[in-house]
């Protein structure tokens, strides 16, 4: 979401961070980026959507393998359509797609498309990134709050 002030530039409710400060986030969340991918990931689009998918585990817990999780009644679609492999391929682009829309709704960022998979530009993959690093912080922050509130307290009666 973005915030629309009167003089006509944009402010989100995240820090949009410099490169400098991405590259250590991401490197601190165990995301490899180089800075070359960051800046230009047009000419990195298969690493982008890497990251991506490791923002989608990050950020939302989903794994590569919930990804690939086929309920029952797709099973008997794609049983049925077996033998176009396309279709395969293409329902897990969709339902990749279709959750990392989600996880960047989450994270504020709420005109997230396909153009941003397939053809990636710095200054969105830049805000992305800030935006799913902030949500990435903040739940570390909300686990670890949530731990200690669920240590074992006891207690000293004399």
């Amino acid at each position: 979401m973005d915030l629309t002030s009167s003089n006509a530039t944009t402010q989100f409710i995240f820090p949009v961070l410099r490169h400098s400060d991405i590259l250590s986030c991401t490197g601190e969340l165990g995301i490899e980026l180089t800075k070359a991918e960051l800046v230009e990931p047009n000419r990195h689009k298969d690493r982008v959507k890497k990251v991506f998918m490791e923002l989608l585990f990050i950020c939302c817990g989903m794994s590569e393998e919930d990804l690939n999780k086929v309920s029952p009644k797709m099973q008997d679609i794609l049983q049925q359509v077996a033998k176009y492999p396309q279709v395969h391929e293409d329902f897990e682009s969709v339902k990749f797609f279709l959750e990392i829309k989600k996880c960047m709704e989450m994270c504020c960022i709420y005109d997230f498309g396909w153009k941003d998979l397939y053809t990636p530009t710095a200054k969105r993959f830049r805000i992305q990134l800030s935006a799913a690093i902030n949500m990435a912080k903040y739940r570390e922050d909300q686990l670890k709050l949530y731990a200690e509130l669920n240590e074992p307290v006891s207690l000293c009666i004399e």
